[in-house]
């Protein structure tokens, strides 16, 4: 049987590899934290302005429910829809008839098949990325 011999150097040039992508990991680390959700506005200078996009909301169904009846839910609470994940059954919708977020929020609850409902949080980056002046 013969026996596999690796060069002197392969352990150090492997070492030397996961370093450099920990390196690369952590600088181009571009994190996403929603904001805090306690407060109703939002602490980055922006004044009154809430927290979340005005007039939009996410919603998320329960799997298993037909096109037909999350059509039906997303009529009676008077919402547009912008877009759809499939895959996560999430719903970006535009607030439509002057009700104001909140209140669609809590609308939503009424509804068996919506898992949860919430505004459009803003996000922001944490960390500096490549390319990013400070």
């Amino acid at each position: 049987m013969t026996r596999l011999r690796c060069s002197p150097l392969f352990f150090p040039f492997l070492l030397f590899c996961v370093f450099l992508f920990a390196i690369v990991l952590t600088v181009c680390n571009r994190s996403v934290v929603p904001s805090p959700r306690s407060s109703a506005t939002s602490s980055d200078g922006l004044g009154d302005q809430p927290g979340y996009r005005p007039g939009e909301l996410l919603i998320k169904f329960r799997a298993g429910m037909t096109p037909e009846r999350r059509m039906e839910i997303i009529r009676q609470l008077g919402v547009e829809p912008i877009a759809y994940d499939q895959r996560h059954f999430l719903l970006h919708a535009k607030i439509t008839g002057g009700r104001s977020v909140d209140e669609t929020v809590k609308r939503c609850a009424e509804f068996p098949d919506v898992e949860y409902a919430e505004p459009n949080y803003l996000r922001k980056g944490l960390g500096k990325g490549l390319g990013q002046t400070p």
